[in-house]
């Protein structure tokens, strides 16, 4: 194997989470990495890989959400949470892979930090335009 290749390979992590699709729940693979430009790559229970890539694994999680989202699903993760997004300094620090829980309104202590791919509850979870909404509402409070 090419030692560049192999250096790409081992820097990919591998989770399990949960998709709803309506009033179907699915636990689905899930492949990310933040090396040169991210990626993430959920296979379906069928093996369709719905892939994003960007500048961080938040970027590309995004992604992801958004096509989940034109199939009718929701990827349960707290990166898929309405009331999580990462600051600038977490993006660069972590290339997204952290980010912070936000509370209205906005308080003086720092809010928790959570782990983009750790499942999250149905309730918590919304669509892309959703979680840019509060964020805004949040950066206002």
């Amino acid at each position: 194997m090419v030692p560049e290749l192999r250096m790409r390979a081992l820097s990919m992590e591998v989770t399990c989470l949960d998709v709803v699709w309506r009033d179907l729940r699915e636990t689905v693979s899930v492949r990310f990495s933040a090396q040169e430009d991210a990626f993430v790559v959920i296979t379906l229970n069928g093996g369709v890989d719905v892939r994003g890539a960007g500048s961080d694994l938040f970027e590309a999680l995004k992604e992801v959400c958004l096509r989940l989202e034109e199939m009718g699903a929701l990827l349960l993760c707290n990166g898929a949470r309405i009331d999580v997004y990462p600051s600038q300094m977490q993006r660069q620090a972590t290339r997204g892979r952290r980010a912070y829980v936000m509370t209205l309104p906005r308080g003086p202590a720092r809010p928790e930090s959570v782990d983009i791919f750790a499942p999250a509850r149905l309730d918590l979870v919304g669509s892309v335009a959703e979680q840019r909404e509060f964020f805004e509402r949040w950066l206002l409070s």
